[in-house]
């Protein structure tokens, strides 16, 4: 995408982080409205390494900070806990595995984002 793209897709999630703060009424409570925004702080941190600093690697890390945050919230800290030791055994088979020395460090940062994602659906 052109630059002056990314920076418009990245204002745009900017503000909305910034909307998120008037929508307290809709938590559940004041520990509720506290995860969402670290994930909406967090999905920002991700937006900006993907978009802006096209780090994707890291930016993809970030999203994978964002699943352990919802994990947490909808499942309490055994489901995040689950969640960290999948992602841990995920990330060493594939750092281990001698079929990933030719993928790129987004490819596989995205292995694992995937198996947090996955995780996070179940």
């Amino acid at each position: 995408m052109a630059p002056t793209l990314n920076i418009v897709f990245f204002i745009l999630i900017g503000f909305l982080f910034v909307l998120s703060f008037s929508y307290r009424q809709y938590a559940l409570g004041g520990s509720d409205a506290l995860l969402l925004r670290a994930a909406m702080a967090l999905t920002l941190c991700a937006d900006f390494f993907i978009l802006i600093a096209e780090k994707h690697a890291v930016g993809i890390v970030f999203f994978c900070c964002v699943q352990f945050v919802y994990n947490y919230r909808y499942g309490g800290a055994r489901r995040a806990a689950a969640l960290g030791a999948l992602a841990l055994a995920l990330t060493t088979a594939v750092l281990l595995a001698p079929q990933a020395s030719h993928l790129a460090g987004y490819e596989k940062a995205a292995v694992v984002y995937a198996a947090c994602l996955i995780f996070s659906v179940s």
